[in-house]
């Protein structure tokens, strides 16, 4: 029975799994750090947060 690709193919697709995966993984930390300085500026911009006034409100 013949594989289905070359070795060459099979290591084109496996390089490029792992560039997307490791980009993927990139974006995803990197939104989650960016937003989070993001909320630290609004904090020390307002002195609160959306979530402490929802709180306050339903108390």
């Amino acid at each position: 029975m013949e594989l289905p690709f070359t070795g060459f193919e099979l290591s084109f697709l496996l390089i490029a799994f792992i560039v997307f995966s490791l980009l993927s993984l990139a974006s995803i930390y990197y939104e989650a750090d960016a937003s989070r300085a993001e909320q630290k500026r609004y904090i020390a911009k307002k002195g609160h947060t959306l979530w402490s006034r929802v709180k306050c409100t339903l108390t």
